[in-house]
């Protein structure tokens, strides 16, 4: 069956309607979620190296690292039963992603700090970056 295609006027790239639904069927299984677009080339960001970080006590604490899968995601960071309220923070490796595309970041990192307050509902944060400029959103 063929599914028609959905063009972004942000994305050079196009989108499958099965990726869009694969995609909400793994939101389902976790409460924090993340989702990284290289919009200059118009691709998941695949490969890039990323830390999610808690503050606990005025101090940051480790929770997760690792790399981006092939779809830019890195779905089910922590279990709902692992997420608290409180405030979290990811970080992106920018320069290690665009040097392994050869070319060089204006931001070689991208911090960005987001509050959980009902750990119930999902916290789905998408972040579009080129090696000029990033954008960060909450998602519904």
């Amino acid at each position: 069956m063929s599914h028609p295609q959905l063009v972004s006027p942000m994305w050079s790239g196009q989108i499958q309607q099965d990726q869009f639904e694969a995609f909400e069927d793994r939101w389902s299984a976790t409460n924090i979620t993340i989702c990284v677009v290289d919009s200059m080339h118009g691709r998941p960001a695949e490969g890039l190296a990323f830390r999610l970080q808690r503050k606990v006590g005025g101090e940051w604490q480790d929770q997760l690292q690792g790399h981006t899968d092939e779809r830019g995601e890195v779905a089910g960071l922590l279990s709902p039963l692992a997420v608290t309220s409180g405030i979290y923070r990811v970080e992106l490796d920018i320069d290690g992603y665009f040097a392994s595309l050869g070319m060089v970041a204006f931001n070689p990192n991208v911090t960005m700090d987001f509050r959980v307050l009902d750990p119930t509902q999902q916290h789905h944060i998408s972040i579009l970056i080129t090696p000029h400029s990033y954008l960060t959103y909450r998602s519904s």
